[in-house]
């Protein structure tokens, strides 16, 4: 396993004490080392947070609750990379798909309610699946998918 060298320095908070640098070579008394591991929690997959809203929606024109807002969090995605979302009926035909390349962070996109060829779908629950490729291989081609109510 690689490792990142970096400068770290700890103190007590309470009560507050001056800040001290650490090293390897110095971890504690109690238990001599010749390394100190540093381990950041992190997310188990790339996509979390996964959110819909409003949810169901209504896409009839009447400008209240016309689109789905799409909110997730992508981790391990540290330059842009290829993202796609697409909602299919139950029957499993895909009726729209969004492509586009984007870097790690929190993420908002929005469906309007209508197909790749710009009908209006029908009523009914449909499924949203979001994929996206992750730096790290062990996380490469995650997918998350949540269902969707379309009513009116």
């Amino acid at each position: 396993m690689r490792g990142t060298r970096i400068v770290l320095a700890v103190r007590q908070s309470d009560p507050e004490m001056p800040w001290q640098t650490a090293d390897g070579a110095d971890v504690t008394a109690l238990s001599p080392s010749r390394s100190l591991s540093i381990r950041a929690g992190g997310a188990s997959s790339a996509i979390a947070d996964v959110a819909l809203a409003p949810n169901p929606f209504t896409p009839n024109g009447d400008g209240v609750n016309d689109e789905v807002q799409i909110s997730f969090s992508l981790f391990r995605v540290q330059v842009e990379r290829p993202l796609a979302i697409r909602v299919f009926d139950l029957s499993g035909r895909r009726v729209w798909e969004q492509t586009e390349s984007i870097a790690g962070g929190a993420q908002q996109l929005s469906w309007d309610g209508r197909d790749d060829s710009g009908n209006t779908v029908r009523p009914g629950l449909y499924l949203c699946q979001i994929e996206v490729e992750a730096d790290s291989d062990a996380f490469d081609g995650q997918t998350k998918s949540r269902l969707i109510a379309v009513a009116y």
